[in-house]
């Protein structure tokens, strides 16, 4: 739930804790600079918008994409 919600509901939040950085996944990094830029919590660095569009996520090239046309024959054969 998010801060606003809770508090909303007359629950106290004693302490916020951000998740640390080495427990990030590499991958999850533009997902996360994204939410962080939207106004969840962080007691680091809130990116701008000019930072945000630099983030990079993962490269297709590091997708298999073998599994994905595995799937949408198999979702054709038994349909």
């Amino acid at each position: 739930m998010k801060h606003d919600a809770i508090v909303d509901q007359g629950i106290p939040i004693l302490e916020r804790v951000p998740i640390p950085d080495e427990m990030i996944p590499e991958d999850s990094r533009v997902e996360i600079d994204a939410k962080i830029h939207a106004g969840y919590f962080t007691n680091g660095k809130v990116l701008s918008l000019e930072e945000l569009s630099m983030v990079k996520g993962r490269a297709w090239e590091d997708v298999d994409v073998s599994l994905l046309f595995t799937l949408k024959r198999h979702v054709r054969c038994n349909h």
